[in-house]
C-alpha cells in the first residue's frame, strides 16, 4: 500500500520519493485498487512477472502514485474505498495522467460489463483473475497508443 513518508502532510506528497515494491527488471508497473490484501497475491499469480503490482486501498491513494509514475493500466475493485466505482473510473479516466481502468468484480456479468464500458471503465475482470493477462496487454496497448484520450473525448464529451 502506498504511504506518504513519516512527517510529511499530504498536501506534500507529490514532492515525495514514490515507495517501490519488489519490482522485476524491465516490468510494467500496473495499479490496483482494492480494499483486499489478498487481491495482490492473487493478481501476481495469475499474471506473469512482466507486470509489478503496485496495490493501494483508495482512488486517491492511486491518482497520487499515479502523480510520481505513468502507469498504463489500473484495475480497480468494485468495493473500492471511499468512493463508488463509476466515480472511481471517472476521476482517474480524467486525470493528468488518465489509465485504462479495469473493473475486478467477484461475478462477470453482461449488464455490468455494458455499465462498466458506458461509464469510461475499458474492461471487467472476474475473479480469479485468470484472463488478466490479456485484459492487461490490450489496455497497455490502447495506453500506449493514445486511445485512451480520444475514447474518453468520443463518447463524453459529445
Amino acid at each position: 500500500m502506498f504511504h506518504p513518508p513519516t512527517g510529511v502532510s499530504p498536501a506534500a506528497t507529490a514532492l515525495a520519493p514514490v515507495p517501490r515494491a519488489a519490482t522485476h527488471p524491465g516490468a510494467t508497473d500496473i495499479v490496483l485498487i482494492s480494499p483486499y490484501e489478498l487481491d495482490k497475491w492473487v493478481l501476481q499469480q495469475a499474471i506473469s512477472h512482466k507486470w509489478n503490482v503496485l496495490h493501494v486501498h483508495t482512488c486517491e491513494e492511486a491518482l497520487a502514485l499515479m502523480g510520481y509514475i505513468l502507469v498504463p493500466a489500473v484495475i480497480c475493485d468494485r468495493e473500492v474505498g471511499g468512493r463508488h466505482w463509476k466515480e472511481a473510473i471517472k476521476t482517474i479516466f480524467t486525470s493528468p495522467h488518465p489509465a485504462p481502468v479495469i473493473l475486478a468484480t467477484d461475478v462477470y456479468d453482461w449488464h455490468l460489463w455494458v455499465d462498466t464500458i458506458d461509464n469510461g471503465g475499458f474492461e471487467l475482470l472476474a475473479r480469479p483473475f485468470r484472463d488478466a493477462e490479456e485484459k492487461l496487454y490490450s489496455a497497455v496497448r490502447h495506453w500506449k497508443e493514445g486511445r485512451i484520450r480520444r475514447t474518453w473525448d468520443q463518447f463524453f464529451r459529445r
